[in-house]
């Protein structure tokens, strides 16, 4: 018996799908909403650290607002309904594309030096 393989879309295939306008929508919405989960979600770091409240002061409640707030775009973001490979082709064909890869290497590096402020400078 022999395993079916799996069919892999190469880069210039995924470059030539179509998309209608309301696919563009929804894909411009979920980048969007992972450019701003990117920069956001990383402040809610700050909710583990015991001493937060007191050396934040007001901004703390801030911080609780942004924690809210991206729940809620979480939610948006997962009720968003697009085939992978579309997604991705927009992304590609875009500058929003762009924007997004910039914005995953700013999460990793905001999630470094908040944890680092947190667990080491402290």
């Amino acid at each position: 018996m022999s395993r079916k393989k799996k069919k892999q879309i190469t880069l210039r295939d995924i470059k030539k799908i179509e998309l209608t306008e309301e696919e563009k929508n929804i894909a411009k919405k979920k980048s969007i909403l992972t450019i701003l989960l990117c920069i956001l979600w990383p402040v809610t770091l700050f909710m583990l650290w015991p001493g937060a409240r007191n050396a934040f002061g007001n901004l703390y409640f801030l911080i609780a607002a942004i924690s809210i707030l991206n729940v809620a775009m979480t939610y948006l973001y997962l009720n968003l309904e697009i085939s992978r490979d579309k997604y991705i082709s927009y992304t590609f064909n875009s500058g929003i594309g762009k924007i997004e890869r910039i914005a995953m290497l700013f999460l990793i590096v905001e999630v470094v030096f908040i944890l680092l402020y947190i667990f080491v400078l402290n």
